[in-house]
């Protein structure tokens, strides 16, 4: 769907009308009945074909993981390598990110057993998503989407380097950060696939992160000079919808201390 105008800008910042495929409730059935499957490229993106567009093009935010699978297949059309192979060796390794790592298999060493809660029974998800060792499908699906895992001490490195540091030059990293904001009236904006929202320690930009079993939220405070993350192993709403305010608390303990004025 509007395939024929959207931009790879609408891309990143969720305004391209595609449909979020991670949603069809037909995904998750292949999912349960096929935990194995590995997934084609094309196949994913072949989930989004023939649906009929949310809305015109960069007229309106809606948050789609397909936004990302299709950058993904650019960044493969461009690289001539699979995406995980593309992210291992453009940034994971040159940036020393050692426990960083594509989540493509079941079985995933030192992956923390993660307690799904949201969706869990209308997705048919299990109560663990690891099940003698591997997990309850191959997450390898999630692709441009989410497709990595690692340590939270590797996401706030991650965060400062592609805000602060030599991934991007100064004018790009400025570029991200044009955003618009989710709706009239929010707070909240987003740019080229960063989050940027007002907190008490001044602006944050950053990205939150759900998959089954799990929650991330990770921020780059510029007025600090400081990045931070924070994981969960459940994605229980009662347990994470602070989980904003649990990073900026964190934050707060490290940020500097005016200077008494005495």
């Amino acid at each position: 769907p509007n395939a024929e105008t959207v931009t790879l800008r609408q891309l990143f910042t969720h305004r391209s009308g595609i449909p979020d495929h991670v949603r069809k409730s037909e995904l998750w059935e292949v999912l349960r009945n096929d935990p194995d499957k590995v997934w084609p490229t094309e196949e994913l993106i072949s989930w989004a074909l023939d649906d009929a567009p949310l809305s015109a093009p960069g007229t309106q935010y809606d948050y789609a993981d397909t936004n990302f699978v299709l950058l993904g297949a650019v960044v493969e059309k461009l690289t001539g390598a699979g995406l995980f192979d593309a992210v291992r060796t453009r940034l994971v390794e040159p940036y020393h990110l050692r426990n960083t790592a594509p989540s493509d298999r079941r079985r995933l060493p030192a992956l923390v057993q993660g307690y799904p809660a949201l969706l869990a029974s209308e997705w048919g998800l299990p109560e663990h998503t690891l099940q003698d060792g591997q997990f309850f499908m191959n997450p390898q699906f999630e692709h441009g989407g989410g497709g990595m895992y690692g340590t939270s001490a590797d996401l706030a490195r991650w965060t400062m380097l592609l805000h602060a540091g030599p991934v991007l030059d100064a004018a790009m990293r400025a570029e991200r950060l044009h955003g618009v904001p989710l709706a009239e009236g929010s707070l909240e904006q987003y740019g080229l696939g960063v989050q940027i929202w007002p907190s008490t320690q001044g602006v944050a930009a950053g990205h939150g992160g759900w998959y089954p079993g799990y929650r991330t939220e990770t921020a780059w405070f510029e007025d600090l000079g400081l990045a931070a993350a924070v994981m969960l192993n459940t994605d229980a709403p009662q347990q994470t919808r602070s989980l904003r305010r649990l990073l900026v608390d964190g934050v707060a303990l490290l940020a500097p201390q005016p200077a008494d004025s005495r």
